[in-house]
Parts: C-alpha cells; sequence; structure tokens
C-alpha cells in the first residue's frame, strides 16, 4: 500500500488488534500519525471505553527535518510530497486535556 492510498483498511485492522489487546487488559503502543485533535480522538474514545489509561507522545521536528529525512528512505518507502503538504495542513498539537498524559519532545533544528 502506498502512502497517498486511502488508508481504512489498515486502520480497520490495526482497530481490530487494538481491541484484542484492550479485551486482554495488556498495554500496547499505538503508533500512528494522528496530527488533528480529532484524528486522535477516536482512538482516545476507543481506549477510554475499555477503561485503558492512555498517554500521548508527541515527537517534533522542523519540516526540512522530516522533509530530509523521508527523502532518505528511498524508493517506494518515501512519501510523497504532496500527501506530506496534506498532512501538515490538519496539524494539531495535542493539549493536556487528551489524555491522562500527554508529552511534548521537541527537537528545535537539524
Amino acid at each position: 500500500m502506498r502512502p497517498e492510498d486511502e488508508q481504512g483498511s489498515v486502520v480497520q485492522a490495526a482497530r481490530a488488534k487494538a481491541r484484542e489487546h484492550l479485551r486482554a487488559k495488556r498495554s500496547f503502543v499505538w503508533n500512528a500519525t494522528n496530527l488533528s485533535r480529532r484524528l486522535r480522538a477516536g482512538c482516545i474514545r476507543l481506549f477510554a471505553d475499555y477503561g485503558a489509561r492512555v498517554r500521548i507522545v508527541y515527537v517534533e521536528a522542523p519540516e526540512e527535518v522530516v522533509r530530509g529525512q523521508n527523502r532518505a528512505r528511498g524508493g517506494r518507502a518515501v512519501v510523497p510530497d504532496g500527501v506530506i503538504d496534506d498532512l501538515l495542513t490538519h496539524w494539531e498539537v495535542p493539549d493536556a486535556t487528551e489524555a491522562h498524559d500527554v508529552e511534548l519532545v521537541v527537537r528545535e533544528s537539524a
């Protein structure tokens, strides 16, 4: 699957796996680029429905670093600039009201 493809089936599979962990009361990491509060809210609601404790770790780097790391991935793994441009229009830094714990890790320069 390419980055510009519809990601719905991937998200559904990930949510099904998360439900397995939640039902078994196992800790797990949801590693995703949930740039907007709306996208994060859907995941957090799912986790809260099972009584899970939610911790958000937000990692940010300057745009030029992100784009440089992306180009260095090479081949089919490179996310097209247009996809990154679109993601940047939805970018919202999480705030303390979104989870039990919110950690911000911000890299200031390259």
